[in-house]
């Protein structure tokens, strides 16, 4: 099930992060995350570019190991939650998606996308 895979990952971080677990981990920063992101979203992208679907589920899980990390040390931090993040994107790609989830009608990929960014630029003018 996906969620409790999601959960073993939080908990994984957790334990890594925690007074037992590995001090490199420990000594990551916001910063040094948001370098090793980059580098595993280039990875992600070129095993997307290769159709390496090997490659791209192994950088998927890199990516996602970072980004739950930048969750975690956020959360410690106290500047927002995980939960916050992953329920504020909902919300935001159901405002984005008003024929899905709205009275809006899409019946192409461009009218599709001319919703999304339209609801985009009201949120962000």
């Amino acid at each position: 099930m996906k969620s409790e895979s999601f959960q073993q990952l939080i908990d994984l971080i957790t334990r890594l992060r925690g007074p037992d677990g590995c001090p490199h981990d420990r000594s990551l920063t916001l910063c040094n995350l948001a370098a090793f992101i980059e580098d595993e979203v280039r990875e992600l992208k070129s095993a997307i570019d290769s159709n390496n679907t090997n490659n791209m589920c192994e950088e998927l899980g890199d990516a996602l190991w970072c980004l739950v990390s930048i969750g975690a040390l956020a959360e410690d931090a106290g500047l927002f939650t995980l939960d916050a993040s992953l329920n504020g994107v909902v919300d935001k790609m159901m405002r984005r998606h008003p024929h899905v989830f709205g009275d809006a009608v899409a019946n192409t990929p461009d009218e599709a996308n001319a919703l999304y960014y339209k609801a985009k630029a009201e949120e962000k003018p």
